[in-house]
């Protein structure tokens, strides 16, 4: 698999996949993948935002403008089965690499490109990241307290729904092609996934002929009642209980069984319609505890009831449930030595599915690949390199160099 692209959206999606014991080639541009220099960066320089989305991957760096560097793109995507990019729509098709140049070469190419807007919007032009896709997208309007400003996620939601898909498509793609052996293009448009991936909003619209429209609402949830954050006195804590069962579970582990029979809350309908009141009582409740944790344990452990205390993002990385899972990995890197990074969540009985390695250096395993897999002659990896066609990292070139010169002579 040959992987074009760099910071998240690509690298997270081809990260998946190298953890699913793909063998994933990472082509870096001359001075590496921009996340490089994202924070957080270690005192050696390493940024850890890479190291999290590149483990388990070969790496080598190529001029792409370089004619004699496009020849070793195409060389290695007619032995590929899949190619990842990007790029901003039309960049591929000017370098001589778009998908009708790789199906000359390699009739059952998967090519997946990723990008803001996809291949025929009128927005295709345009650079975007998830910033700029939050806002554009809907999701900055629907997030926030409803008398407040919009708001984006904590998080680069539509990176990594982006990567997701384009990981999926890729899976289904590669199943299509052992049916009918042929290969596939995948436009996958990080706009597009954030607004399919929206459960509700849009059914405001289209039941309503777009008279109704979906508004921010803050930590409620406008189909769940009652369905919000609850402030205790050390904390926070998300409390759902929007079935009968469920409203009536929760009466019972509050000690008033009677308000689930209440005329006010006897069915979800009403319910809805006293909100207010109804949650008022919860979080009344809820402040009667010493800790938010005792809430915790009185309603999901006894009570069978949805609930879960706010946790910082440490706390979560030290609970148990993480070892449990293996969601933390120790890999070996070249510079940092054993450091901790993410694991992938999927968790299979028979297969090996996880972490295969470190985030390579720039240009690493530029001898392995050129020379191993495509058989370049040591010299001609030395042209490449004169030319200004191919790089390496400081800590990888003057080895690189050396063994190729005594190698050739």
């Amino acid at each position: 698999m040959l992987d074009l692209t760099r910071v998240l959206a690509g690298p997270f999606c081809t990260r998946l996949l190298a953890d699913m014991g793909a063998q994933v080639i990472k082509l870096e541009p001359p001075g590496g993948d921009p996340a490089r220099q994202f924070e957080f960066i270690s005192t050696e320089g390493i940024s850890g935002y890479f190291m999290q989305q590149n483990c388990g991957k070969k790496d080598i760096s190529l001029d792409l403008t370089n004619p004699q560097a496009q020849e070793a793109v195409r060389e290695l995507a007619a032995i590929s089965d899949v190619v990842v990019e990007n790029f901003r729509p039309g960049v591929m098709k000017r370098l001589g690499i778009g998908y009708s140049d790789l199906l000359k070469i390699n009739p059952s190419i998967i090519l997946c490109s990723i990008s803001a807007f996809g291949q025929n919007s009128r927005f295709a032009h345009r650079p975007a990241g998830d910033m700029v896709i939050q806002a554009m997208s809907g999701i900055a309007s629907l997030t926030g307290e409803p008398d407040g400003p919009p708001q984006t996620t904590g998080m680069s939601i539509s990176d990594t729904t982006g990567g997701l898909h384009a990981f999926g498509g890729i899976c289904a793609a590669l199943y299509e092609r052992t049916i009918a052996g042929k290969g596939q293009f995948l436009d996958i448009a990080l706009i597009d996934c954030v607004m399919w991936q929206n459960e509700w909003a849009s059914q405001y619209l289209f039941l309503t002929d777009g008279k109704l429209e979906p508004k921010r609402y803050g930590n409620r949830r406008p189909i769940l009642i009652p369905g919000n954050l609850f402030k205790g006195r050390d904390g926070w804590i998300s409390i759902v209980a929007s079935t009968d069962p469920g409203w009536r579970n929760l009466t019972r582990a509050m000690g008033c069984p009677e308000l689930s029979e209440d005329p006010r809350f006897k069915n979800r309908k009403v319910r809805m319609e006293h909100r207010d009141e109804l949650e008022s009582f919860v979080s009344n409740w809820v402040m009667s505890f010493k800790s938010v944790e005792s809430v915790e344990d009185l309603l999901a452990d006894r009570g069978g009831v949805q609930c879960g205390r706010v946790r910082t993002w440490k706390e979560m990385l030290e609970d148990s449930h993480t070892k449990e899972r293996g969601l933390v990995a120790q890999v070996e890197d070249p510079v940092l030595g054993n450091v901790s990074v993410m694991n992938s969540p999927f968790r299979t009985e028979t297969s090996s599915i996880g972490i295969r390695g470190p985030a390579p250096l720039i240009g690493q395993h530029s001898s392995e690949i050129f020379q191993d897999i495509l058989g370049y002659s040591s010299q001609h990896i030395l042209d490449l390199v004169n030319e200004n066609a191919l790089f390496a990292d400081e800590k990888v070139m003057p080895t690189l160099v050396e063994t190729l010169m005594q190698t050739d002579h």
